[in-house]
């Protein structure tokens, strides 16, 4: 897998882990890139 798609996975199961845990929000800084954190976003919500 390419460095890309292993944070993509990476950052999903955190933020399902943190969903999960009861965190009331979370915020994702895409530094003007928006596909991953789409992606990250439509698996976890």
């Amino acid at each position: 897998a390419d460095v890309k798609q292993v944070g993509i996975e990476w950052c999903t199961a955190q933020s399902k882990e943190l969903k999960e845990r009861g965190v009331p929000a979370l915020h994702y800084y895409s530094m003007g890139r928006s596909e991953g954190v789409k992606q990250i976003v439509n698996e976890v919500f």
